[in-house]
């Protein structure tokens, strides 16, 4: 359970919110504070005010990953393989482990067959996943993306959307998104408004109150006419 309490920073205010387990997406309009309620979720900030905490820990004493909206900015190394591994080689991990860990990482990404390429040479897209599986290989309790689907066209999107969908190992995901089909295949919404929580709940109940707004699902208004 992610339990977010007096929280103040920038402008952002959330008085009280629990979390449960799963996969949470957080949307709302520019300016709202989404991405920075995700740096205070994965650490990168402290709040002016307020604490929070995952099953009753402190967020920053945690394994958490981090996917931003720009891979490029967090891409180290030259070589595919090298970035994926290069968590697990600075907590000294034997060798024959991390080869086990990255390769079994990538195939279930889809990237195993990009390991020896140069990660200068690499899609937008394929930098996304190498940024994903870099974040996944250390086993986080918590998964936090900062609108990483915001650049990839509808196939690999849609392949991202899949593979957090059936992630089962990680707590928490918590993504920001302004993909509201993505939303509302999530196991909860959290839609923010001028730093506030506006609504919270369940997709079918957050879209229901966005039903009139530019935020309501597309994939949702076809059902209803189906």
């Amino acid at each position: 359970m992610i339990e977010i309490t007096g929280l103040k920073h920038k402008i952002l205010s959330v008085n009280s919110l629990l979390i449960p387990e799963g996969y949470c997406c957080v949307t709302g309009e520019n300016g709202s504070g989404k991405s920075t309620l995700l740096k205070l979720c994965s650490g990168i900030e402290r709040p002016d005010a307020g604490k929070i905490t995952i099953d009753n820990k402190n967020i920053r004493s945690i394994n958490v990953g981090y996917v931003s909206e720009f891979p490029d900015r967090n891409i180290i190394f030259e070589n595919v393989f090298n970035e994926i591994a290069s968590p697990l080689r600075f907590s000294h991990y034997p060798s024959k482990e991390i080869e086990t860990i990255v390769q079994n990482t990538s195939k279930t990404l889809g990237i195993a067959n990009i390991l020896n390429r140069r990660t200068t040479d690499l899609s937008g897209g394929e930098k996304t996943f190498v940024s994903l599986a870099t974040a996944l290989v250390m086993k986080p309790e918590i998964l936090v993306l900062d609108e990483t689907d915001s650049h990839l066209d509808f196939e690999t999107n849609n392949e991202l959307k899949n593979i957090l969908c059936g992630i089962s190992e990680i707590s928490h995901i918590i993504h920001c998104t302004q993909d509201m089909n993505t939303a509302y295949e999530s196991d909860y919404v959290l839609f923010l408004q001028k730093g506030n929580i506006e609504i919270y709940g369940k997709p079918d109940f957050v879209f229901e109150k966005l039903k009139n707004t530019c935020f309501y699902p597309h994939k949702r208004r076809l059902e209803e006419f189906a």
